[in-house]
């Protein structure tokens, strides 16, 4: 008796200390709120990576890493330091490419995290920044991914990624139209 009484006790406390300690060390982060687009005439997935990369940098952010076997591309931080704490913020944006079908459709997923800086005496120091997450910028996500459409739609309109490319490969090898 007193050691299914010490056992239930012991479980009881172990129970009680996992939930503790999963509110205490738990995920507290938002979760991540992606903006979508199928594209039906898409490149390759190291091209459309690399438009991806571009589109960050004409939306201002700084170079990042590129992972062509996870198909993703994340930017460096753009900082922006307040001189009041909890003012200051920075961003990324994290881009996933999903190839759905086959070539050519594939589902392109962005995202632009965001954190703030609770530093409370040294807030416009980049090295003394204490950073938590804050959430997604599904606005700016849209902004960014706006930036990647355009890079499909440059020259004429009506011609797809994939044509213009066609066009450029005959053009070098000397082939007529």
């Amino acid at each position: 008796m007193f050691r299914s009484l010490l056992t239930s006790l012991l479980l009881l406390g172990l129970c009680c200390s996992s939930v503790g300690c999963a509110s205490l060390f738990g995920d507290n982060a938002p979760s991540a709120q992606w903006v979508e687009q199928e594209l039906s005439d898409a490149p390759p997935v190291r091209d459309l990576l690399t438009v991806c990369q571009w589109a960050a940098h004409n939306a201002g952010f700084p170079p990042g890493f590129r992972d062509v076997a996870a198909r993703t591309y994340s930017s460096g931080w753009l900082e922006n330091l307040q001189p009041y704490s909890n003012r200051g913020r920075r961003y990324q944006v994290v881009f996933e490419v999903e190839p759905m079908g086959g070539p050519g459709y594939a589902r392109l997923r962005v995202r632009v995290v965001v954190e703030k800086n609770t530093e409370v005496h040294r807030t416009l120091e980049t090295t003394a920044a204490k950073w938590e997450p804050l959430g997604d910028d599904r606005d700016r996500a849209n902004n960014v991914l706006m930036h990647v459409l355009v890079q499909f739609q440059k020259g004429d309109a009506t011609e797809t990624y994939r044509e213009k490319m066609r066009k450029q490969a005959d053009a070098s090898f000397g082939v007529a139209q």
